[in-house]
């Protein structure tokens, strides 16, 4: 937990006071209100520069593929494509692994 000091005038200390909002819950709700207020507004600004730059937005197979580079990248390589039962594992052509199972020196 942080402890967090503020100073305010005395006038809406007592008013905030009053109606509850000094209390801990109460000012974890107003932070986490304006904090997802900001997240939106960002969002939306984002989405009209996009929008004003004539950037057509992303299919879902587009969005998959970048999901699937993302993954792969954060893997350090390219997921192997599934081979059926009993056959020998595929390799995808940029995967380092080589079929028996050893890793290839890399270059």
């Amino acid at each position: 937990m942080t402890t967090v000091q503020i100073t305010i005038s005395d006038a809406l200390a007592k008013e905030a006071a009053a109606e509850g909002l000094l209390e801990t819950g109460s000012i974890e709700a107003i932070l986490r209100e304006r904090l997802a207020a900001a997240r939106v507004a960002k969002m939306q600004a984002t989405r009209q520069k996009l929008s004003a730059a004539g950037t057509p937005p992303l299919t879902a197979e587009e969005i998959d593929a970048e999901i699937t580079a993302y993954r792969a990248g954060r893997r350090g390589s390219v997921r192997p494509v599934p081979a059926p039962l009993g056959a020998a594992r595929a390799i995808s052509p940029t995967s380092t692994a080589e079929p028996s199972g050893t890793a290839k020196p890399a270059t």
